[in-house]
């Protein structure tokens, strides 16, 4: 069931003390037991009524996993009650309506108060308006209330959300505009084309005065370098935006989540670039804010945050540390889906044993990329990535008449997939291999060179993170140049 899968484990456990304190005994076990049935697997609601509750009806069973969800939401309701400031408004809201009901408006007045401070210091604007009607509703009902003083906040908050709408407008403008530019990819290029297009505008001012539109925009500007791959300026401004958004402290609680992501797109443009020692310095501050706020946001990053670890170690060099960061992970509470977990532990765990040469350990993971129930979760084309790096292990062990025989059987079972133009460089690729299996010397062979000079002219630029496992290109150059895989990979990485 979906929402149980959703859980962790300290919702789990908090679910558990909320049966205990506010359920009725005999249904709080019958609701525990309900939830512990379908933690166990991906059953069906039939199955599990036929083996787990065979004394209830159908109606009964349903009425009993209603019981359950909603248990559920009010279980996580009460665990993350202050999570954030815009869910603690929220509730604020929800118990000055529940005051109103009992009639004790003093209360819900207080209350709402409280509400209206929170939503103040957040710029939250729509909620403040929320807040103002909420007041003047109890107005009716609590004579206390300076009425004309909230008549004319909500009326003050009107205007500044429609005046926020214009600065919607703004920004939607300058995305447009910029779009439309052909500023070079240089990166700095990027901040001076975004003053150039502020200065044409009417009211661009008031971007200055409202920090969620700020972040609104950064986020508009981020999205178009990506769309035009120029990471370069995505780099600069990123970094630009930073800075400036610390300097005006307009990072807090509430908008951390904004923070988190323009550090995690900041990796990934330096992961492009290739700038592997500055990945080591902005994931360590990446730590620290993942930690901020009681772990506010940690399980949703944690995994960018290894995995940025793992390739930034990787490729400056130290394999021993990359390998600590492998262990250290498997060692941690599992934050993301099982079956991604798994792939990216053993397709790295089996690269780190490949370049070390310790080819019976790295088979030892491949071949758990091969088991069925991993395997099948895989998209075509890490599919053919697991079995072409099987392929190249048959080679590297010398097994030249079992590989012209695998070639072939992968050729048949992914003909539908090879044919595809996507597929042009792993078809490419087999060929090459079959071709480098029935030559002595191969990489000494005069008709086998062009071939091979040929492929890795075609290549496109080495790039972390693609879907080879072991680079064909990279892998080519090795054995050209009588070099290990990984001292290739590492001249690759510095020269290109």
């Amino acid at each position: 069931m979906e929402l149980v899968e959703a859980l962790n484990k300290e919702e789990l456990r908090s679910f558990k003390l909320f049966l205990k304190q506010y359920q009725v005994k005999s249904s709080g076990l019958l609701i525990g037991k309900l939830l512990d049935s379908y933690k166990l697997g991906n059953k069906s609601d039939n199955d599990i009524r036929a083996n787990v509750f065979p004394m209830l009806k159908k109606n009964a069973f349903y009425q009993l996993k209603s019981r359950m969800i909603e248990s559920i939401y009010k279980s996580l309701i009460l665990l993350n009650y202050n999570k954030d400031e815009n869910i603690l408004i929220k509730n604020y809201l929800t118990l000055a309506q529940i005051f109103t009901y009992k009639a004790e408006y003093s209360l819900a007045y207080k209350i709402l108060k409280k509400a209206e401070k929170k939503a103040i210091g957040n710029d939250f604007l729509f909620l403040s308006y929320i807040i103002y009607s909420e007041i003047i509703d109890l107005s009716i009902a609590f004579n206390e209330i300076e009425l004309p003083r909230y008549l004319n906040l909500k009326k003050e908050t009107l205007v500044k959300i429609q005046e926020n709408e214009k600065i919607e407008y703004l920004t939607t403008e300058i995305g447009w505009r910029l779009q439309q530019t052909n500023f070079e990819g240089t990166g700095i290029s990027i901040i001076d084309e975004l003053e150039k297009i502020k200065s044409k505008l009417e009211n661009v001012h008031l971007i200055k005065n409202n920090h969620n539109i700020q972040l609104q925009l950064q986020k508009t500007v981020r999205n178009i370098l990506l769309q035009k791959g120029d990471f370069n300026s995505l780099e600069i401004y990123l970094e630009n935006k930073l800075a400036e958004f610390e300097k005006l402290k307009i990072f807090k609680k509430t908008n951390h989540n904004h923070k988190i992501v323009m550090q995690v797109w900041l990796i990934n443009s330096l992961l492009k670039l290739k700038k592997f020692q500055k990945v080591e310095i902005v994931t360590e501050t990446l730590m620290k804010d993942l930690i901020a706020f009681n772990k506010l946001h940690y399980n949703k990053f944690i995994w960018t945050y290894f995995q940025s670890k793992f390739i930034s170690t990787y490729f400056l060099g130290d394999l021993k540390k990359s390998l600590e960061v492998l262990v250290f992970i498997e060692s941690q509470p599992k934050t993301v889906n099982l079956d991604y977990y798994n792939l990216f532990l053993n397709q790295n765990f089996f690269i780190i044993y490949y370049s070390l040469n310790n080819y019976k350990k790295a088979n030892q993971h491949l071949n758990e990329l091969l088991k069925p129930k991993l395997y099948k979760t895989l998209s075509p084309e890490l599919k053919m990535s697991v079995n072409v790096v099987d392929l190249i292990m048959y080679y590297e062990n010398n097994d030249y008449n079992y590989l012209i025989y695998r070639i072939k059987e992968i050729k048949r079972k992914f003909r539908t997939s090879l044919s595809k133009p996507n597929f042009e460089r792993v078809k490419s690729f087999l060929n090459l291999l079959d071709v480098l299996s029935k030559y002595p010397n191969p990489f000494e062979n005069k008709k086998v060179l062009p071939k091979l000079q040929q492929f890795i002219a075609n290549s496109p630029p080495f790039e972390p993170g693609n879907n080879e496992n072991i680079n064909y290109k990279v892998w080519l150059l090795s054995k050209l140049n009588k070099r290990s895989y990984f001292d290739e990979l590492l001249l690759e990485v510095k020269t290109d």
